[in-house]
């Protein structure tokens, strides 16, 4: 029951300097979501 919240966090963590640099490149923060997954 707790694996897929666990997957969702650490993809999360991951992801999250990956989509900060998108939307600093001028994206909005949901698309740089969709981009970065």
């Amino acid at each position: 029951i707790l694996t897929p919240f666990l997957v969702a966090l650490l993809l999360a963590y991951m992801g999250d300097p990956l989509v900060d640099r998108l939307e600093r490149a001028g994206l909005s923060r949901t698309l740089s979501v969709v981009e970065g997954f």
